[in-house]
Formats: structure tokens, sequence, C-alpha cells
């Protein structure tokens, strides 16, 4: 009839029964997706947090202390929950708070050299002690979403992927 504009009940289900097959499809690498984006959000915010606080550090010739905050306020090694930089005298006394994030719910931070419980930027940009380890991994994630940073003595950081081979996030 060529009055009649429009779509029959079969012509909609049948649409509608394709698209849920095609999103049936999308939804678990968009999933996967999401999961990529908040573990690297966390680890760009903890590299980023690390440069800055090595930056003050030879910048204003005075110690940086990093260390896991639960409120982002005061220290209490809580790495996965928060992290905060602050400016501190040579007494360890806070004189200025750098920066702080909250990390994402959905992801875990390990710090992995349980002899150090803070890390001390010096003012000429170098952490004393052992090269330290973070790894950034999904929470009842996948394995290859995960990224290892490493601070060399020196205060460089550098982030590394996880490969099918890595065992990153234990806690060993």
């Amino acid at each position: 009839m060529p009055g009649n504009k429009g779509f029959t009940l079969v012509e909609l289900m049948i649409t509608i029964l394709i698209a849920a097959i095609a999103l049936t499809f999308a939804a678990p690498s968009f999933s996967n997706l999401i999961e990529k984006s908040r573990v690297r959000t966390t680890t760009e915010d903890l590299m980023d947090l690390l440069q800055i606080s090595r930056l003050v550090a030879v910048e204003q010739r005075n110690n940086v202390k990093i260390c896991g905050s639960s409120d982002q306020v005061n220290c209490d090694a809580q790495w996965g929950e928060g992290i905060l930089a602050i400016k501190v005298d040579e007494n360890g006394n806070t004189l200025e708070t750098i920066g702080s994030f909250a990390v994402n719910e959905k992801v875990s931070v390990i710090k992995k050299n349980p002899n150090q419980v803070t890390l001390d930027y010096n003012a000429t940009g170098w952490l004393p002690g052992d090269q330290t380890r973070f790894e950034i991994c999904p929470i009842g994630g996948k394995q290859q979403n995960a990224y290892k940073l490493v601070i060399a003595m020196s205060g460089k950081v550098t982030k590394v992927a996880s490969s099918s081979s890595d065992s990153y996030c234990t806690n060993s």
C-alpha cells in the first residue's frame, strides 16, 4: 500500500536481534579496553607524580617524600589506596604537599621492596637505597593489562608493559 510508511513488527524484531548479537561480541572487548585505560591512567598518574617530585627536589634543593596514603593527606603506607608526595625538611617535617591521587578501586598498586616504607628523593634527585619497583594491575582482570614502574637509584622512572610471560602483581 503506497500510503503506509514505517516498519512492521517483524522487521523491528529482526533489527533488534541483529543489534543484540553485535553487542554480545563487542561488550567483552569494550570491557577490556576500559580495564586497560584504568591501569594505564593509574600508571601514568604515578609516573607523573614521581617525575614531578624528583623535579621539585632538584629545582628547590629539598628532600621530597613519596608515600602510600589512604586519605591523600597523611602517610600510612597504603599504596593501594592513594599516593602522596610531600616536600620535607631535614628532620622529615612536612613543608608542602606537592601532589597526591587516589588509586582507582579496580586497580591494584603494589610496591615491591618492603625495606623502604617511603621513597625519598634527596636534593640531587637521587633515591638512596635500592631500586624501587611498582606493579600496577587490574583487580580480577587480565595480566597482560598490567604495568611495572622501575625507579632507579638515580631517580629515573621506566614504564614496562606486561607480557604473557611476566608474573606481575604477586605479593612476593
